[in-house]
């Protein structure tokens, strides 16, 4: 009787592996990584598996372009930068990029692990989106309550519609590979998750790369199938109607969007070497813009890196976009087109700012075929030092939360102004309530604390009546026009 040799599980080798797996699970579920106390512990993940792993890492063209492009950056943070703080978290979400293709292309041996954790929390989300969509459970954001719009854990609509459209196409790719009936199921479980999120363009480009996939790379049979469903399923949403089939170019979104390209652009002409600077945008962009709004970043992504790093930012992100779109031309591939749907959804979003976003789009980048340029041997005892320095800071910096090295530099200002008034230093505490105010002129706190403060200064003889009533009637002024504008802006005029 011939032996057959069975395939044991080797948790040694598989714990790195596992461990990785369950903190992608837990990042994208983790409203995706988008604030720094997210992403600082992704980002030690690949600095603590390059210290422990004894392999050569391909650097390949991409990855090049990409740590080029965090020079830029770095260049950006210390020429430009008013607020280090800001600007040096910035850096660190651009860091992750470079640093997981480099991960992901020394691991490719467990791409299928990675790959089964990115869906596993695609589906959870969707999973606990519908959970409290149907009133089962409570999710803080997970509902826009005005309009219905399902956040889930993302706790933005576009983006968790994203996630479902990654999710799709995840489910398109199971299909064909095994076979299996329940991939179909998830698939139109992700679909109707999109649409209750509301999200009219990745609805749209879920339609486009659902035509280009079926005209490119399905057989006749399958082919028409899928147009028809897709044509059906089209009349279907504009007989139900609502906000997904509703687009005007007068609604508060779309000029909003607008209007912020209009102002980063027109920043960028005028300084196009590094654009505002890393992180200036989030305290800055009421210096600029031509009409009141408020965003952390600009909805889209190529304008927001004209913004922090200039030109040579954007070329660079969009070289390596190009390379990898021109290589995997001929792939029969689903990475392709995942690339494809974050490269175009950019556009109209932010959601590279989130951190679960990049892991996906890095993760695709690296199993399209590409040759290295060269490889470096992670096992030097240097490298892998520096490996080690490097993740343990970035837990530091995730367990402390910035607190002792970057802390929030407007949140620091307002409390120095405060100490300032205590001391009754009027003078330099107004300058720094001036400066605030320019960053934030619908801050209820700080307009009356700057009220209160220009009295006390006034009553200790620190300025004049003259001065105290010239800076009120300025802030009037000011809060006047803001709130003119906002309102005909909501009112779409």
């Amino acid at each position: 009787m011939q032996k057959t040799s069975v395939k044991t599980f080797d948790i040694k080798q598989s714990i790195v592996p596992l461990t990785v797996c369950v903190v992608f699970f837990l990042a994208i579920l983790w409203q995706g990584a988008y604030f720094s106390v997210q992403y600082i512990f992704l980002l030690a993940v690949p600095f603590a598996a390059f210290a422990l792993y004894k392999r050569a890492v391909s650097i390949t063209l991409d990855a090049l372009l990409l740590l080029g492009l965090v020079a830029v950056m770095l260049l950006s943070l210390v020429i430009k930068a008013k607020e280090p703080g800001i600007a040096f978290r910035e850096l660190l979400r651009y860091l992750l990029m470079p640093s997981y293709l480099l991960f992901f292309l020394a691991a490719k041996e467990k791409s299928h692990w990675y790959m089964k954790a990115f869906f596993a929390a695609i589906f959870t989300i969707a999973l606990l989106g519908l959970l409290a969509y149907a009133g089962g459970i409570e999710i803080p954001s997970g509902i826009i309550q005005q309009s219905g719009r399902l956040q889930s854990t993302i706790q933005y609509a576009n983006t968790t519609a994203l996630f479902m459209l990654i999710g799709i196409l995840y489910s398109l790719h199971y299909f064909l590979t095994t076979k299996q009936l329940r991939y179909p199921i998830y698939a139109v479980l992700f679909a109707f998750c999109l649409y209750i999120t509301g999200s009219r363009t990745t609805l749209l480009l879920a339609f486009i790369i659902a035509i280009v996939y079926a005209l490119t790379k399905m057989k006749r049979t399958s082919r028409f199938i899928l147009l028809a469903v897709l044509f059906l399923s089209a009349i279907g949403l504009f007989v139900i109607g609502g906000r997904i089939v509703r687009v005007s170019l007068t609604e508060p979104t779309f000029i909003e969007r607008v209007i912020t390209w209009q102002d980063g652009l027109i920043i960028t002409a005028q300084s196009p070497l590094f654009g505002l600077g890393i992180g200036n945008w989030q305290f800055e962009q009421f210096l600029y813009q031509s009409a009141p709004y408020g965003v952390r970043y600009i909805h889209n992504y190529y304008i927001q890196l004209l913004m922090d790093g200039g030109v040579l930012s954007a070329l660079l992100f969009i070289a390596v976009i190009a390379n990898t779109l021109w290589r995997g031309r001929k792939e029969n591939s689903i990475h392709l087109f995942i690339i494809l749907a974050i490269v175009l959804h950019i556009f109209m979003d932010f959601d590279m700012s989130f951190g679960g976003i990049i892991l996906i789009l890095m993760f695709s980048l690296s199993q399209m075929p590409d040759k290295g340029i060269f490889s470096v041997p992670c096992k030097k005892k240097p490298l892998r030092l520096f490996a080690l320095v490097s993740a343990s800071i970035l837990i530091f910096l995730w367990v402390s939360e910035f607190k002792y090295i970057v802390p929030d530099p407007l949140g620091e200002k307002f409390s120095k102004s405060e100490i300032q008034a205590e001391n009754k230093e009027y003078l330099p505490a107004i300058e720094n309530m001036e400066y605030l105010l320019q960053a934030w002129r619908f801050n209820e706190s700080y307009q009356q604390f700057y009220e209160s403060l220009l009295i006390d200064a006034f009553e200790e003889g620190v300025i004049s009546a003259e001065e105290r009533q010239q800076k009120l009637i300025l802030m009037e002024e000011s809060s006047a026009v803001v709130n003119s504008l906002y309102t005909k802006y909501i009112a779409g005029q």
